[in-house]
């Protein structure tokens, strides 16, 4: 049996990529802004969420990318498997992917394996050391938040752990995702994708 799946990713063929300054790591944070989106009996759903959930519902058919979404933006983050963006063929285009992580994510705070501050500053401070430990190939951290999560007095100072712990590294660049998907489009030109037929 044959499979289209990408089980390799890279691989040993990863891109000669140097984030900005030569950083070999770049750190994005992701704050999600979801508060107003639940179900409301008021705003007229016929139903009210009971427990807000961290992963949302498919929009669109499992295995197709939401182009009509996507079409408005220079790239997507409907992925979760991967340390560097890539290309991908979609109508017979290329289309950027710059993943997004559900590893260093806050919602492990919620009844997760990670239930305090400090144990969530320490396993993005990890993390981190990892991605940088492998000099093989540039690599991204994305770190999800969430106002409702992380905005907790009790839950914030493990974040603020990891900042102080990469603010003043050589090798880590902070940024932001659109910049981050600006600096791979121009370093790691489209690959060239033949037409629909």
């Amino acid at each position: 049996m044959t499979s289209a799946r990408d089980f390799v990713g890279y691989g040993d063929a990863a891109p000669d990529l140097r984030w900005p300054g030569g950083a070999r790591l770049a750190v994005n944070f992701v704050l999600n802004y979801e508060e107003g989106s639940e179900y409301s009996i008021d705003d007229g759903d016929g139903r009210s969420d009971a427990v807000l959930t961290e992963v949302a519902q498919a929009r669109v058919p499992q295995g197709i990318r939401d182009l009509g979404a996507e079409s408005m933006f220079e790239y997507d983050s409907d992925a979760y498997n991967d340390d560097l963006p890539y290309w991908v063929a979609v109508d017979g285009r290329a289309h950027l992917v710059v993943p997004y992580s559900l590893a260093t994510n806050d919602a492990k705070l919620v009844g997760g394996p990670l239930v305090t501050a400090r144990a969530f500053g320490e396993f993005l401070i990890d993390s981190a050391k990892e991605l940088l430990a492998d000099g093989t190939h540039a690599r991204m951290m994305s770190v999800g938040m969430h106002a409702r999560i992380l905005g907790q007095p009790g839950r914030i100072g493990g974040l603020r752990v990891f900042m102080e712990h990469i603010q003043d590294r050589g090798d880590v660049w902070i940024c932001r995702r659109a910049d981050l998907a600006a600096h791979f489009r121009a370093h790691v030109p489209p690959p060239k994708v033949p037409p629909c037929t």
